[in-house]
């Protein structure tokens, strides 16, 4: 017989170096993390994109809620009448707002929108204050200030007071320090063009003749209309200037997802503004203003004593123009808690798979789903600090 006998292989022939398994382990563990990164960098966008909105929406529900108690306060001092008059005048200046949004049209007098013919007259505690030489200090940062509606682009926003990323992460913000919407001067407001709700997404689509309509807690509507919209440099805060007509100053972000520039849309308030008060800034605003402004200062103290008192033909209306930081910088703060929570996700990913390692079959897919779960966690909060890492408006 010719069959042969299998010839045996040596052990050691069949063991694989361990300098070669140790290579394939390195080069298996190193895919895997980077195909982690890069899912992470998804979620990461997506968070940006649609996360942020949830946030936002939640925040403007709380802002509406503020900002309707404040107009029923408000119509009540006044005795305008009934909250739910006045709520509902109010809505229906808004819808009024999106139907003449096409051709200009109002259903109100272009200095004010009052909710009727018993309202107050328009800036009557305003011109209270003007009467008596009084400045009033500005709205506490975070309160609910306004209610802006742009109908060309689809703007239906509650405005907050201030402009830092806790505040935008709200909605639009009003810059302390600039006048309040319906007075004298160049209103400032700010908000994201990508994240959280992106409420001006579409501002470079406004064009001159477009109508903005913003409503105070008192219940009246401004009416703004468009002169032009810019582009800027990020660290041009001349564009927040004080100035000697009642003008409304948009800003965001420019280019969309991105700070290289600022895009500013500038209208011009329609019919009588209100009385030229100038609103104090409280606390770091009244010393970010200081140092912006630098020894102009004094002459803008001097020029809205003057303003208060009555006298609002005497120059321009002061403002207290942001810093180039809070234009162009994200939150610094916010860079230790990014680490901390991403040192967290990566020990419970790291601790999931060693844990899923010793396991086989179902249950390793559950350990691994489990620790996808648990990490799921500080890697939301981990965005939330990155996040605020970015320059405002973005």
């Amino acid at each position: 017989m010719s069959s042969s006998a299998a010839v045996p292989v040596p052990e050691a022939a069949t063991r694989s170096h361990p300098l070669s398994e140790v290579l394939r382990r390195v080069v298996r563990e190193a895919g895997l993390g980077l195909v982690t990164l890069g899912v992470v960098l998804l979620a990461f966008v997506a968070y940006q994109l649609w996360g942020t909105g949830f946030t936002e929406s939640h925040d403007q529900s709380v802002l509406q809620r503020q900002f309707n108690a404040l107009h029923a306060r408000e119509s009540g001092h006044a005795g305008a009448g009934s909250a739910g008059a006045s709520s509902s005048g109010h809505a229906g200046g808004s819808s009024g707002g999106s139907a003449g949004g096409g051709t200009g049209g109002r259903a109100h007098d272009p200095v004010v929108g009052g909710s009727g013919s018993k309202a107050a007259a328009p800036g009557t505690a305003r011109s209270d204050a003007a009467a008596n030489g009084t400045l009033t200090p500005s709205p506490p940062v975070g309160q609910a200030v306004d209610h802006i509606v742009i109908p060309s682009i689809g703007v239906d926003s509650y405005v907050v007071q201030g402009v830092a990323e806790n505040d935008l992460m709200q909605g639009p913000g009003h810059y302390p320090g600039t006048p309040l919407p319906g007075q004298d001067g160049n209103v400032g407001i700010a908000g994201h063009r990508t994240t959280y709700g992106a409420p001006f997404f579409q501002l470079g689509r406004l064009r001159a003749g477009a109508w903005i309509y913003i409503t105070d807690p008192e219940g009246r509507t401004f009416d703004y209309r468009v002169l032009r919209h810019s582009v800027v440099n990020p660290d041009d805060v001349g564009v927040l200037a004080p100035s000697r007509r009642a003008i409304l100053t948009l800003t965001t972000c420019n280019p969309p997802y991105s700070a290289t520039s600022r895009l500013v849309v500038v209208a011009a308030l329609v019919g009588r503004p209100t009385a030229s008060l100038v609103h104090r800034p409280l606390g770091a605003a009244s010393a970010s203003a200081s140092s912006a402004t630098g020894s102009g200062s004094a002459g803008a103290g001097s020029a809205s004593t003057s303003s208060a008192g009555g006298s609002s033909g005497s120059g321009a209306v002061p403002s207290a123009a942001p810093t180039v930081a809070s234009l162009t910088a994200g939150n610094a703060n916010a860079r230790g808690p990014a680490i901390a929570f991403g040192a967290l996700v990566v020990a419970l990913w790291v601790a999931a798979r060693v844990f899923a390692s010793r396991r086989r079959g179902w249950r390793k897919a559950a350990a691994l789903a489990a620790g996808v779960v648990v990490a799921a966690v500080p890697l939301w909060l981990c965005f939330e600090q990155v996040v605020r890492l970015l320059p405002p408006t973005v």
